[in-house]
């Protein structure tokens, strides 16, 4: 397995992912009501990247333009899932694609295609 820790606190820039809130309910041990929480704004760490001339086609998440990012996470330390929505420099992405490399080293190529902009 490949170490690319290195490289990623060398080229790691922080980004917001947008994490949903969890649902209200009873403490199964004391049971008082936990009410539901709202969507959080947590700060993450990755390799954001624009995509290169092969990504910039029609994939899974439509097509892709020069707008669109790659982000490269490091799995041991952040986690994103398809449809979550990130911010990064005051622009709204939202995660189309993850491509995991697991079997090579600790990171994923995630793919977010721009859905606003901060203007």
């Amino acid at each position: 397995m490949f170490n690319f820790k290195s490289q990623f606190k060398r080229y790691e820039k922080p980004f917001i992912a947008i994490v949903e809130g969890q649902e209200g309910g009873y403490d199964l041990e004391t049971g008082k009501y936990i009410p539901p929480s709202e969507f959080q704004e947590v700060e993450m760490k990755g390799i954001i990247a624009q995509l290169g001339d092969d990504e910039l086609r029609f994939g899974e998440g439509g097509t892709y333009t020069f707008e669109d990012r790659k982000i490269l996470i490091d799995t041991d330390v952040y986690n994103l899932r398809r449809g979550q929505e990130v911010i990064i420099e005051g622009d709204r992405y939202r995660v189309m694609e993850i491509a995991p490399y697991s079997l090579y080293s600790h990171f994923k190529k995630v793919i977010v295609k721009r859905v606003s902009t901060s203007d």
